[in-house]
């Protein structure tokens, strides 16, 4: 059960890839663990127009679902407390990432929502920015 306590882990030090944002609606950048070369995601909150962020806090719901997945033994990202004390957001969820991004992309969902119909407008059509959509087309 000790393992299913979230880490505070400083990031401070890690390798952070240049212009590395992905897409979404918060701001996520990758750093690389020094000691073995592994990519991690760092996710903060939601940035809004006024420079304040819509949550400084939106991270945590990464983590808990992460550590009651865990608790019932799915196969699931470890999401753990991550700290820059360079970054913007100084603080927010940090997860081992899937793939290596020298290697293969990440893909988000609305790439392949695009896909299937090129006028695809997330804010318009966001009832079909679903895995069950994407899995169905």
């Amino acid at each position: 059960m000790k393992d299913l306590i979230p880490k505070f882990i400083d990031i401070t030090e890690w390798n952070k890839i240049p212009y590395s944002s992905t897409g979404g609606t918060r701001a996520k950048n990758i750093y690389v663990f020094p000691e073995d070369g592994k990519e991690y995601f760092f996710k903060g909150s939601k940035k809004l127009s006024d420079g304040t962020f819509k949550y400084k806090t939106e991270f945590w719901s990464e983590i808990v679902a992460s550590k009651i997945g865990q608790m019932f033994e799915f196969d699931i990202l470890d999401y753990n407390i991550g700290y820059d004390l360079n970054s913007e957001q100084k603080i927010g969820c940090l997860s081992k990432s899937m793939v290596e991004h020298t290697e293969n992309k990440l893909s988000e969902g609305i790439e392949f929502l695009r896909g299937y119909d090129s006028n695809y407008n997330p804010k318009k059509d966001e009832e079909n920015y679903t895995f069950e959509f994407i899995k169905k087309h």
